[in-house]
């Protein structure tokens, strides 16, 4: 994949073929998560919120492994939930829900042979999406937005000035990541401004309308997240 092919991308196959050589488990399992994210707001009654949340905490590893439930070290086997939009649906979901968390358990057990890189964690996620039928009502599909959102622009990676780092910017940043305040990215905008950053890509990333996700680059980048 190209830089210009990235940038235009608006099928997340390519993108993920390409990330799976290159990115980092974690930022790889923070995609999964987002995915799954887009999943639960299709789900009625869906208890596994927190779940999420845990693993979110487990790839930055601020979770202890006891606390995600048996299930997750073994198989998925999801609860009998009620869904909006028919058993197709019910089964891709849960089908994404196992995807995204079969990395999970490669990470509990502390294996060191590359299996967040192999079929079945974010390349599965993104065929499922497929089958979900997400793309089939937008231009872009929504997972194009999460991983520019995740990964920026691998081609054309950006050092931050190190006087940016004021006590404000990253105070700011530590609370969007931990809490998920995303809708504070402006307000980073404008303390990094006020810091002297005058970069339009890091500026105009914080000032878009995202959706911005746990991974963000930016804040990855200010946290020095990798």
């Amino acid at each position: 994949m190209s830089e210009a092919e990235w940038l235009a991308a608006t099928d997340p196959k390519p993108m993920v073929e390409f990330l799976v050589e290159t990115a980092s488990n974690r930022k790889l399992l923070l995609f999964c998560l987002a995915c799954c994210r887009r999943v639960e707001r299709l789900i009625l009654n869906w208890p596994s919120a927190s779940l999420v949340d845990v693993l979110e905490q487990l790839a930055d590893g601020r979770a202890n492994p006891a606390s995600v439930p048996e299930r997750v070290h073994s198989k998925w086997e999801p609860e009998p939930y009620t869904n909006q939009l028919g058993p197709t649906l019910f089964d891709c979901a849960d089908a994404v829900l196992e995807a995204a968390f079969r990395p999970c358990t490669d990470r509990l057990e502390e294996t060191s042979d590359g299996s967040m890189r192999k079929a079945g964690g974010p390349t599965a996620v993104v065929h499922y999406f497929e089958v979900l039928g997400f793309e089939q009502s937008a231009t872009v599909s929504p997972l194009v937005h999460d991983l520019h959102d995740i990964f920026g622009n691998p081609f054309q990676p950006i050092v931050l000035d190190p006087n940016w780092l004021t006590s404000t910017v990253v105070a700011l940043a530590n609370g969007i990541y931990d809490e998920n305040a995303f809708d504070q990215m402006p307000i980073l905008a404008d303390a990094l401004q006020d810091a002297g950053c005058d970069n339009e890509d890091v500026l105009g990333h914080c000032r878009s309308e995202g959706p911005h996700v746990r991974g963000c680059w930016v804040i990855d980048q200010l946290l020095r997240k990798h």
